[in-house]
């Protein structure tokens, strides 16, 4: 095989190049532009069917829809297997073998040329099946895409071969969208590879919809819907309507790209913030190039949201230090008082009191309702967060007529002021809330 160079640059000179005229007087090059494009097309074939052959292609169809990945196997016999586990084929691995060819014009150009259900869909002028499954919901139904389908090419010029062969860079022929092959070790498991890359995007939070992005100078951008690969994002101090910016991008084994760099406003209105691709960290964030780092919601935001109808449970078996003693002296209490009654659950929540959202400390025994301390925040910040039980409902009145259990473990934890900080920086659906001067005093509370 001829050895490429490590790049491979389609310039606009060498375009004009290779349509320049042949007389001896205005060759330009030791080749004729025939013979320069006709080496073009064998040395990115041979590019393509070196090493096994074996690619992973990021194939994006238009501004509307996520991209999806596809593995491809070139054969120097002009065929391809096409392997797919996306949507539009049921969400189901599926492999399908078709026909490939590196063609002329005015440059050297990718063409699947022969039909691949699989891969055609996205090119098909047909239309969008009724029940289209990325339809939001409640806009699902008859979609009369006739003459247009997804808008997808087939056709792609080769723009460059980066990494030593291992990178190609192509552009759809006739929507000039940028569609990446990267090269994959012929021993890859092709089924397997496609399950991990649909799984890319399960290390966000199914709980809370949105994530932090923090650009490399510390200002905070708010990103929602970042699991669908078509987010939106907006400045944290800014303003949500006028300043939100939304696109569509791509999850792979390694991070999330958009298919056009996203400029998202700064908050006082200054010079834009441009997003493209980021890479996954070792800790689950996500980290770009030039340092802007997407992390999940902060645990002190998702713990003291006054909006979110969530309620934090104890992990009973986790807690430790005075906490895990007083939930022992708790449920001593319970049983002393009522017999056939257990401890079923310690929860943190929100309710209507005196009509405001009142946070609240829930306290339930089998066969009973909740006993509720309602709390009232001496210090609500990042810092930390303290509280103390201001009034309690009738059940805990009732319930402590017969025992204090309740009320002193309720009372046990107020006064403390306590760091809030999440077990998994992408999702906060563990938190760990401990005491500040005594870290071993620690609540584990689960999102329910």
């Amino acid at each position: 095989m001829k050895k490429m160079k490590k790049s491979i640059y389609l310039s606009v000179f060498a375009a004009l190049a290779l349509t320049a005229c042949d007389s001896d007087g205005d060759r330009v090059f030791d080749q004729s532009a025939a013979d320069r494009l006709e080496q073009y097309k064998k040395d990115y074939a041979e590019v393509l069917t070196a090493d096994g052959g074996l690619w992973s292609m990021e194939y994006f169809s238009n501004p509307d829809e996520p991209g999806y990945v596809f593995v491809v196997k070139f054969d120097k016999n002009g065929s391809v297997d096409i392997a797919a586990n996306h949507v539009w084929i049921g969400g189901e691995f599926k492999q399908e073998t078709s026909l490939w060819k590196m063609i002329a014009d005015n440059g050297p150009v990718l063409s699947f040329n022969s039909y691949n259900t699989l891969f055609h869909i996205f090119s098909d002028p047909a239309n969008i099946d009724d029940n289209n499954p990325n339809a939001p919901m409640g806009e699902q139904g008859p979609i009369d895409e006739t003459g247009f389908g997804h808008e997808g090419d087939y056709e792609f010029q080769v723009m460059e071969v980066l990494d030593d062969g291992q990178t190609m860079r192509l552009l759809g022929k006739k929507r000039m969208y940028e569609i990446f092959l990267h090269r994959l070790d012929p021993s890859t498991d092709v089924k397997d590879f496609l399950e991990a890359s649909k799984k890319a995007s399960d290390f966000l939070s199914p709980f809370f919809s949105y994530v932090n992005l923090i650009n490399e100078d510390g200002e905070e951008f708010v990103m929602t819907e970042l699991g669908s690969a078509k987010p939106s994002v907006y400045p944290k101090l800014g303003d949500e309507v006028t300043q939100t910016r939304s696109g569509n991008g791509i999850f792979t084994i390694t991070g999330f790209r958009f298919m056009r760099p996203l400029e998202v406003p700064r908050a006082d209105g200054s010079e834009e913030v441009v997003l493209d691709s980021f890479k996954f960290q070792d800790d689950g964030s996500l980290l770009s190039a030039d340092g802007k780092k997407i992390v999940g919601p902060y645990a002190f935001d998702v713990f003291t949201n006054r909006t979110l109808s969530y309620t934090w449970n104890f992990d009973l078996d986790n807690c430790t230090g005075s906490i895990k003693s007083g939930l022992q002296t708790l449920e001593d209490g319970i049983k002393a008082a009522y017999p056939t009654r257990s401890l079923e659950s310690v929860y943190f929540g929100h309710e209507v009191l005196n009509g405001q959202v009142t946070p609240c400390l829930n306290i339930k025994l089998s066969g009973a309702k909740a006993a509720v301390f309602y709390l009232s925040y001496l210090q609500e910040s990042k810092d930390g967060i303290s509280f103390e039980i201001s009034e309690c409902n009738s059940q805990a009145t009732t319930f402590e007529k017969k025992t204090k259990a309740l009320v002193d473990f309720a009372n046990s934890l107020s006064g403390q002021v306590y760091d809030v900080v999440s077990v998994d920086i992408m999702k906060p659906e563990v938190l760990e809330i401990s005491d500040k001067q005594n870290a071993s005093n620690k609540m584990v509370v689960k999102v329910n």
